[in-house]
């Protein structure tokens, strides 16, 4: 089972964030691979924005709560 969606082939190919459909290119549009839990099977990772990956992170037990999206970029980071 590959645990990244979607998947990350071929690299630099905007992909769209698996929650409100916005083009990830890096560029304009800012996306990280976020960890989710997920009880019955093993972790997976999806791509999202960083401004979907706040909520996500709120909602997942395994991150910290976050404010807002420059908070969210410092612990991805870390």
């Amino acid at each position: 089972m590959d645990p990244y969606f979607p998947n990350p082939n071929p690299p630099g190919k905007p992909k769209p964030c698996q929650v409100c459909g916005k083009r990830i290119d890096g560029d304009e549009t800012e996306g990280w691979w976020l960890e989710r839990n997920n009880w019955h099977d093993p972790n997976y990772y999806q791509l999202l924005c960083l401004s979907c990956c706040v909520d996500a992170m709120n909602e997942d037990a395994i991150h910290p709560d976050v404010a807002h999206e420059t908070e969210a970029r410092d612990v991805l980071c870390e």
